[in-house]
C-alpha cells in the first residue's frame, strides 16, 4: 500500500510541474504575440493563377442518350502564400537587440528549471524511485521526439506550381456534295449481250495496244543494237582501208556520184546576201499566188452547177502545169504525192528509149504554193524511171535510174549540200519500179526494187551505202536469199516488169510478167509460196492495191484491159476495157470503188465499180496533141475531185473515220460477191 500511495503522489506531482510549466509557457508565448502585434504588422503573400476553361463542353451519356453540360470549378489556384514582416530600418538594431535579452532570459529560466527538477529528483533516492524516475525520463523523450515532429511538420512550406494547358481548338470542313445524275434504262438479254460484246472488245483492245507497245519497244532496242553494230563494222572497213593505203603508199579516193544538184551560179561580190534567201522565195510564193488566184480559188471552192442535172456524170477541170526549163523535151516516168505534205509532190523525168547515148535525168519536188518553179531540181547522169515517197519519213524519197542503180534522197537538207545515198552496184538494166517497206522503230529503213533484166532486189539503207540483195531472178526462184532452195517451187515463165508492195505487210509482193500473168509472192524464212493469175495477153505495166480492202488490187497491161482481181481468185470480178494501152493506173484514197487510169491517147477514164461497172463517170482527154502522151497518174490522199466523182453514200454522212472505212470495206464486199463463180 505504501509503494501505491508513493506512486500516486508522484504522478500528481508530475502533473501539477507540468500544468504549471504549460502555463508559464502560454503565458510566454500570448505575451510575445501581443508585444509583436503592438510593434510590427503582419502582412501575408499570396501567389495564384487561373486555368483557362472551355465554354460550352458538353458530354455524352450513354444511359440516358442526351449532352450533358459539363461544370467545372474556380479556376482560382493558389500556388504560393508566406507571411512576412514590415519593419524601418532605424527599428531594426532595436528590436534585435530586444530579442536577444528576451533569449538570455528565457534561457536563465530554463536553467532554474532544471535545477529544480534536479534537487526534486535527488530527494528520492530509493531504488523504486529510481526506476519510477527512468520510466518518466523515457516517456519525457518520446513527449520530446513527438512534439519535435510536430514542430517539423508546422515548418514545411509546400510549393506548387502548374504547367501550361493549350486551349483546345475545333475545326470543321464541309465538302462539296458530289454529282449526281438520274437514269433510266431497260435491260434485256440482247442489251446484255451487246454490254458483254462491247466489254470484250474493249479488253481485247486494251491487250492488243499492250503487245504493240513492249513489240515497239522491243524493236527499238534491237535497232539501236543494230545500229552500234553497224556503226562498229563500218569503223572497222574504214580503219582496214586505211590501213592497206598506208602500206601501199597510195590514198584512197572514192569516185564522185553522178547526182549533182542544180543551183543558179553566184554572181560575184554578192555572197553575203544568203540572209535574204528565205524572204526572197515569201516574196516569190506570194506573187505566184497573186497570179494563179483565179486557179486557187477554183481548186479550193468552186463547184460545177452541171453536176445537179448529170447524176453519173462528171468532169476535170485542168488547174497547174508543172514544168522547168530543163525538163520540157523529158518524158515524165512517175509522179508521187507526198503522205506528209498535202501541197508536196515528186516528178521523175527521163528522156526515153531513144537508142542513142544516155542522157542526163531529172528529179524534181514541186509545191502547189509555186507551181512555176520546183523545190528541189536534182540532176542525175542518166534519166530517173521511178520515183517514191516514204509512207512515215516525208522527207526521204528513193528513185531508180536507166543504168540500174538506186539513190536515197534527203529533202531537207540545203540545195548547196544535198545528202544523196546511191547505190554502187551496177545491175546494167533501168529499174521500173520502187516500193518502200514499212518498218518499225528503231529498223533500218528498206525497199524493193525491179529491173527490166527481171531481178527484184531488197536494199537496206544504212548512214552511207546501201546493202543489196536478190530476192528473185527471172526463171529462177531459187536465187532468193530470204529463202533456202526447194525442188517444188514453181519457176517464173517470164521477166517481172512491175511489182505493188501490200501496206502493212512487208512479207506479200505482187509481181507482173511480160507473159502477162501476175503472181503473188509471199517472203517467208523458209519457204516463197506463189500464186499465179492468168491476168492478160500483153505485157503487165502496172499493179496497185486498193486502199481500203486488203484482198483487191487492180492490174493494168498494153491489151487494153484494166481488171480488178480478188486475192485467191482465178479469175477477175470486173473486167474495163480502155481502148488503148493502160499506162497509168491508180486508186483513189477518198473512196475505195474509185479506180482512175490513164491510156496512151491522152485520155482519162473515171470509174466507180460500186455505181456503174461497165461505163465511166468521167471520159477526158488531157492531151490534145499527138506527139505526146499520159505516162503515169496519182490521187491526192488530201484533195478530192469534183461533186460527181467522189459522191459519198448516204450513210457515211456524219460517220467518222473507222465508220467510213468499213462502209468502203463493206461496198467492196459486195462487189466481190456479185462476182461470177470461180
Amino acid at each position: 500500500m505504501t509503494f501505491s500511495r508513493s506512486k500516486l503522489k508522484r504522478r500528481d506531482t508530475l502533473e501539477q510541474q507540468e500544468e504549471e510549466e504549460e502555463e508559464d509557457e502560454e503565458e510566454r508565448r500570448r505575451r510575445e504575440e501581443e508585444e509583436e502585434k503592438a510593434r510590427e504588422p503582419q502582412v501575408e503573400i499570396r501567389l495564384s493563377s487561373t486555368t483557362a476553361q472551355p465554354e460550352g463542353e458538353v458530354l455524352y451519356d450513354f444511359s440516358t442518350g442526351y449532352f450533358h453540360l459539363v461544370h467545372h470549378g474556380d479556376p482560382l489556384i493558389h500556388l504560393f502564400s508566406a507571411p512576412s514582416r514590415i519593419m524601418p530600418r532605424e527599428e531594426f538594431e532595436l528590436i534585435y537587440l530586444q530579442k536577444t535579452e528576451e533569449e538570455e532570459e528565457e534561457d536563465e529560466e530554463e536553467f532554474k528549471a532544471k535545477k529544480k527538477k534536479k534537487k526534486k529528483k535527488s530527494a528520492a533516492k530509493s531504488q523504486e524511485e529510481a526506476e519510477e524516475q527512468e520510466e518518466q525520463e523515457e516517456e519525457e523523450e518520446q513527449y520530446d521526439i513527438a512534439k519535435d515532429i510536430e514542430d517539423l511538420y508546422g515548418n514545411v512550406i509546400d510549393r506548387v506550381t502548374q504547367t501550361f494547358r493549350a486551349p483546345k481548338k475545333e475545326l470543321s470542313q464541309q465538302t462539296d456534295q458530289p454529282p449526281s445524275t438520274t437514269f433510266g434504262a431497260t435491260a434485256g438479254l440482247a442489251t446484255l449481250c451487246d454490254a458483254y460484246d462491247r466489254d470484250y472488245e474493249l479488253k481485247q483492245e486494251a491487250e492488243r495496244r499492250k503487245k504493240e507497245k513492249e513489240a515497239e519497244e522491243a524493236a527499238k532496242e534491237e535497232g539501236k543494237e543494230n545500229e552500234k553494230k553497224e556503226a562498229k563494222e563500218e569503223k572497222k572497213k574504214a580503219m582496214k582501208k586505211d590501213s592497206k593505203a598506208q602500206l601501199l603508199g597510195q590514198t584512197t579516193k572514192t569516185p564522185l556520184d553522178p547526182v549533182v544538184l542544180l543551183t543558179p551560179p553566184s554572181p560575184p561580190g554578192k555572197g553575203g546576201l544568203a540572209h535574204l534567201a528565205r524572204a526572197s522565195k515569201i516574196v516569190e510564193r506570194t506573187v505566184q499566188q497573186n497570179v494563179y488566184a483565179e486557179v486557187i480559188y477554183d481548186y479550193k471552192y468552186w463547184e460545177d452547177q452541171s453536176d445537179d442535172y448529170r447524176q453519173l456524170e462528171g468532169s476535170l477541170l485542168p488547174l497547174w502545169k508543172f514544168t522547168a526549163p530543163a525538163v520540157r523535151r523529158l518524158l515524165v516516168s512517175e509522179v508521187c504525192w507526198s503522205p506528209a505534205h498535202p501541197d508536196l509532190l515528186a516528178a521523175a523525168y527521163t528522156a526515153g528509149d531513144t537508142g542513142e547515148p544516155p542522157e542526163p535525168g531529172y528529179l524534181c519536188l514541186f509545191s502547189l504554193k509555186n507551181p512555176s518553179v520546183p523545190e528541189r531540181c536534182l540532176l542525175c547522169s542518166c534519166g530517173v524511171t521511178c520515183v517514191q515517197f516514204h509512207p512515215s519519213k516525208d522527207s526521204v524519197v528513193v528513185a531508180g535510174r536507166e543504168d540500174g542503180n538506186v539513190f536515197v534522197y534527203d529533202a531537207r537538207h540545203a540545195p548547196e549540200q544535198p545528202r544523196v545515198v546511191v547505190s554502187r552496184a551496177s545491175g546494167g538494166k533501168h529499174l521500173l519500179g520502187v516500193a518502200w517497206v514499212t518498218t518499225g522503230p528503231g529498223q533500218p529503213l528498206s525497199f524493193y526494187s525491179v529491173g527490166r533484166d527481171g531481178r527484184v532486189t531488197h536494199w537496206t539503207v544504212h548512214l552511207s551505202e546501201l546493202e543489196a540483195s536478190d530476192v528473185l531472178r527471172s526463171g529462177d526462184t531459187e536465187a532468193s536469199e530470204h529463202a533456202p532452195p526447194s525442188d517444188d517451187r514453181a519457176k517464173l515463165q517470164g521477166t517481172v516488169t512491175c511489182l505493188a508492195l501490200k501496206a502493212g505487210d512487208a512479207n506479200l509482193l505482187l509481181m507482173g510478167l511480160d507473159s502477162g500473168a501476175v503472181v503473188e509472192m509471199t517472203l517467208r524464212a523458209s519457204t516463197n509460196a506463189l500464186f499465179h493469175y492468168s491476168a492478160h495477153s500483153a505485157p503487165v505495166r502496172l499493179l496497185s492495191w486498193n486502199s481500203h480492202h486488203e484482198d483487191v488490187f487492180a492490174s493494168g497491161s498494153a491489151d487494153w484491159m484494166l481488171k480488178v482481181w480478188a486475192r485467191s481468185y482465178r479469175h477477175p470480178i470486173i473486167t474495163l476495157d480502155l481502148g488503148a494501152p493502160v499506162s497509168g493506173l491508180t486508186w483513189s484514197h477518198l473512196g475505195g470503188s474509185l479506180l482512175v487510169g490513164v491510156t496512151q491517147d491522152g485520155k482519162v477514164h473515171v470509174h466507180d465499180l460500186y455505181l456503174r461497172k461497165c461505163r465511166a463517170l468521167c471520159l477526158q482527154n488531157v492531151m490534145q496533141r499527138r506527139r505526146s502522151c499520159l505516162s503515169c497518174v496519182a490521187f491526192s490522199p488530201f484533195h478530192p475531185l469534183s461533186p460527181n466523182l467522189r459522191r459519198p453514200p448516204k450513210e457515211a454522212k456524219g460517220a467518222d473515220e473507222t465508220q467510213r472505212r468499213e462502209i468502203e470495206m463493206a461496198r467492196l464486199g459486195r462487189l466481190i460477191s456479185t462476182a461470177p463463180p470461180q
